[in-house]
């Protein structure tokens, strides 16, 4: 849940990021977190049958988060269509979001000096606006910063899968361990007690 809320809360990520990929992130964050108290209850009561459905859950999850983070990771550089069709719209929709990018990142225009800067009024304007003055374009810097942030979810997704998938020995363990064995109902109330 926080690499979701990681990528909601950067700069421009509402503008530039598709808005599905931190949504996502968060969905199978809470997932994982709902799931693992099934895993903690079915522990904590011996019952076979609660961590059998626990260890199929995360397993899902588990290959889920490996296929997001394996598709996020081969995705990098693919990203420059993607960046010119958000750039386009937001410069004939959403100005403001021009100028933050040019604010933050200390660029003028998208490829260059005169391609759809803010402000609109000349080609040149944000050059000679004494408020800009920036000398490079946005393009690199953008397509650098979606670059850092996409390898960096991709390759965090990828530990905490690979983490979540190796806490489940355990929980495979138990499961040999109980063989069948199902705890009482005297056992479950002096063990949740």
């Amino acid at each position: 849940m926080g690499l979701g809320i990681y990528a909601f809360i950067w700069p421009l990520g509402e503008a530039l990021l598709p808005s599905a990929l931190p949504v996502l992130i968060m969905i199978m964050g809470a997932l994982v977190f709902t799931s693992s108290f099934l895993g903690i209850f079915g522990a904590a009561v011996e019952e076979k049958r609660v961590i059998s459905v626990y260890v199929a859950i995360a397993t899902a999850l588990v290959i889920v988060q490996i296929a997001i983070a394996v598709i996020g990771l081969s995705g990098m550089g693919n990203i420059s269509a993607g960046l010119e069709k958000t750039w386009d719209y937001s410069y004939n929709h959403h100005p403001s979001v021009i100028r933050n990018a040019e604010e933050t990142y200390e660029c003028c225009g998208f490829r260059n000096f005169t391609d759809r800067a803010y402000p609109k009024s000349t080609l040149d304007a944000c050059i000679i606006n004494p408020d800009f003055g920036y000398h490079r374009s946005c393009f690199s810097v953008l397509h650098d910063e979606f670059n850092n942030r996409q390898y960096s979810l991709g390759v965090a997704g990828m530990v905490l899968a690979i983490v979540q998938g190796i806490t489940l020995v355990p929980t495979f363990y138990m499961l040999r361990r109980l063989n069948g064995h199902t705890a009482s109902a005297g056992e479950r109330t002096r063990l949740l007690g």
